[in-house]
C-alpha cells in the first residue's frame, strides 16, 4: 500500500512539474514592422503586460520586410517550442499569402497556432474634395459605370489598406508547439490584452482593443482568407 502511495504521489509531482516546465525562459515576441508605429508601440505595451503574467521576459524583436511576411514567415519555420511568438496582422497572413505567395510562402490556416486576437485598426477611405461620390456605395456604382476612372492608392501590394478591410492583429506561434505551451500562453494573454491599462495605451494609437480566443481567430483568418481569395480571383488578380 505505501508503495502504491508513494508511485502516485511520485507521479503527481512529475505532472505538476511538467505543467510548470513552461516557460522557463524569455521569449521573443516577433514584430515584423519598422520599430514606432502604432502596431509595434502597442505589441511592445502587450509584450510587458504578458511578461508580468508569465514572469519571464517577453523580448520585443522587430523584423520588418515584405509588408510584414518576412518576420511572420521567420516564425512559421522557427523552432515550436513556444519561446518566438509573433503579433502580425491580416496583411501579411491573408493579402499577402493570396497576392504574393512568393514572399509569404506560408499558409496561414495551418503553419501557424492561433493565440488570440489581440486589437483592431479601423480603415479609413478619404477622396479629392471633387471627387463625384461621397459615399463608398456611390464611388463602387461609379467605377462600374466608369471602368478605369477609379484609382486608388496604398501603402503596396498586399498591404492593409486594400481591399478596404480593418485591420485586426493578432498573437500566434508556430504550429505544432506542444499544449503546455497554449495552456500558459493563452490565459497569459487574455489577461494581458484585456488589462484596462493596456486598453488606455492603446486608444490613442488608432488601435482598439478586441481580445478573441483563438477559436474565434481562427475562423476570422478562415473566413477573410475565403473572401479575399474570391476577390482576387474575380478581379484578375490571381489565376
Amino acid at each position: 500500500m505505501k508503495v502504491v502511495v508513494n508511485a502516485c504521489a511520485a507521479l503527481c509531482f512529475a505532472s505538476a512539474t511538467q505543467a510548470q516546465d513552461y516557460p522557463k525562459g524569455p521569449i521573443n515576441l516577433v514584430i515584423p514592422l519598422a520599430p514606432g508605429d502604432a502596431t509595434d508601440t502597442s505589441a511592445r505595451a502587450i509584450a510587458d503586460a504578458l511578461s508580468r503574467e508569465l514572469k519571464v521576459a517577453v523580448v520585443p524583436v522587430n523584423r520588418p520586410g515584405a509588408g510584414g511576411a518576412l518576420g511572420t514567415g521567420q516564425v512559421v519555420k522557427s523552432k515550436p517550442d513556444g519561446y518566438t511568438i509573433v503579433l502580425t496582422n491580416n496583411a501579411s497572413l491573408v493579402f499577402r499569402s493570396i497576392l504574393d505567395p512568393k514572399t509569404a510562402s506560408y499558409n496561414p490556416l495551418t503553419d501557424l497556432t492561433p493565440l488570440g486576437l489581440a486589437m483592431r485598426s479601423p480603415s479609413i477611405l478619404a477622396v479629392r474634395g471633387d471627387a463625384p461620390y461621397r459615399t463608398f456605395r456611390e464611388m463602387v456604382e461609379h467605377a462600374k459605370k466608369n471602368l478605369g476612372s477609379v484609382r486608388v492608392g496604398t501603402a503596396g501590394a498586399g498591404c492593409h489598406s486594400e481591399p478596404f478591410f480593418g485591420v485586426w492583429v493578432g498573437f500566434f506561434a508556430p504550429a505544432g508547439v506542444p499544449a503546455e505551451v497554449t495552456r500558459a500562453l493563452v490565459p497569459a494573454l487574455e489577461q494581458a490584452i484585456r488589462s484596462p491599462a493596456i486598453g488606455a495605451k492603446l486608444k490613442p494609437l488608432g488601435m482598439l482593443m478586441d481580445y478573441s480566443p483563438p477559436d474565434k481567430l481562427l475562423a476570422e483568418i478562415r473566413s477573410e482568407h475565403a473572401r479575399v481569395q474570391e476577390i482576387a480571383e474575380k478581379a484578375g488578380l490571381i489565376k
